[in-house]
């Protein structure tokens, strides 16, 4: 009786084990999903600021060009 309930304990911790095994690899692949997206954000938060500087000065020099056409 002793050994039966020693084998079934046994069989409850592996698939614990087993569980919790599982729980980690989606835990780490969670993990390097959310490093990639957040890197392919700072990427587009990069970009979008260029092209904010670039209409920033373009609208500078819109300006430039229509003051001189003023006067």
């Amino acid at each position: 009786m002793l050994i039966q309930d020693m084998r079934h304990a046994e069989a409850d911790l592996k698939e614990e084990l087993q569980r919790a095994e599982e729980k980690l690899k989606q835990s780490e692949m969670d993990h390097k999903n959310a490093r990639r997206e957040a890197a392919n954000q700072t990427e587009t938060n990069n970009r979008l600021k260029e092209q904010l500087k670039d209409y920033s000065h373009k609208i500078n020099l819109y300006k430039i060009e229509t003051e001189d056409l003023i006067k």
